[in-house]
């Protein structure tokens, strides 16, 4: 299994073939793959288990590279229920305005 360092680091890869949206799709991915070895089956706590997975690396993802139609498509599936409202919003904010400085701190880049 690969470890969360190893996620980052190829997240923050600047030479990474793969859109945002898959590599959001790609860190989920990974998030449940670590809940279903750690023992955890789907239940209503599962969006809150697998942020808790995923929180510290969903700062490598180039929120920037969105546009707000990809950012809403994305939300619409599993994604939005893993960012609160406040997040969603506040991250389609940035990308409407494209004024990256009130990003919420758990979000922003490194």
């Amino acid at each position: 299994m690969v470890s969360e360092r190893v996620v980052q680091e190829v997240l923050k890869l600047d030479v990474l073939d793969l859109s945002e949206i898959e590599a959001v799709e790609a860190l989920l991915k990974w998030g449940r793959a670590q809940l279903e070895a750690s023992g955890h089956t789907s239940s209503d706590n599962t969006n809150k288990l697998l942020r808790d997975k995923i929180d510290s690396s969903l700062k490598f993802i180039r929120w920037s590279q969105f546009n707000a139609n990809q950012f809403a498509e994305l939300c619409q599936g599993e994604f939005g229920s893993v960012l609160s409202s406040e997040e969603r919003l506040k991250i389609y904010e940035c990308i409407a305005l494209n004024q990256w400085g009130s990003m919420p701190a758990q979000l922003a880049g490194p």
